[in-house]
């Protein structure tokens, strides 16, 4: 069984290549482990224009599940690489409804098993010791991140 984060290293280099993405830049990239199925890798990342910048409030997150591949091997056979996209305006919209893959990664966060591999640096995110006022993580004055987590908060 796969242990976070003992992908890191794997995902990491997964994030450089899509920071390398033209049209949809990505901004953040979050590697985290919800308690659904524990072996497999999971990979949130926010990409500007995705969908052209439309939300999708018809259901939660878009989420792609990969199985092993050449350049990111899997401990597990049956194991799959989730990764779940989104665009700044839909994951507050998701966050804001209280969307189950939001309520996993905020519940991630509070069990110490989320990490940012990449900010691009308009969210000012920091991983520091969340002051009292925030339960998964702190943020700066991100207007992005200060919605989602604050709305996170309010349902959590």
């Amino acid at each position: 069984m796969a242990k976070y984060p003992s992908y890191l290293n794997q995902v990491k280099d997964l994030v450089e290549q899509h920071r390398e993405l033209v049209e949809e830049p990505l901004l953040l990239a979050i590697y985290y482990a919800p308690d659904r199925n524990p072996e497999d890798v999971f990979l949130f990342e926010i990409l500007d224009n995705f969908r052209g910048g439309a939300l999708d409030t018809s259901g939660d997150i878009l989420e792609v599940l990969y199985g092993q591949t050449e350049l990111f091997v899997l401990e597990q056979r049956n194991a799959m690489l989730h990764i779940l996209l989104s665009n700044p305006d839909e994951f507050c919209d998701a966050a804001a409804r209280g969307t189950m893959r939001m309520i996993e990664l905020r519940e991630a966060f509070g069990n110490g098993k989320a990490q940012i591999v990449y900010d691009n640096g308009t969210c000012n995110v920091t991983t520091q010791p969340p002051p009292p006022a925030y339960s998964a993580f702190s943020v700066a004055s991100c207007t992005l991140a200060e919605n989602i987590f604050l709305e996170m908060e309010s349902f959590g």
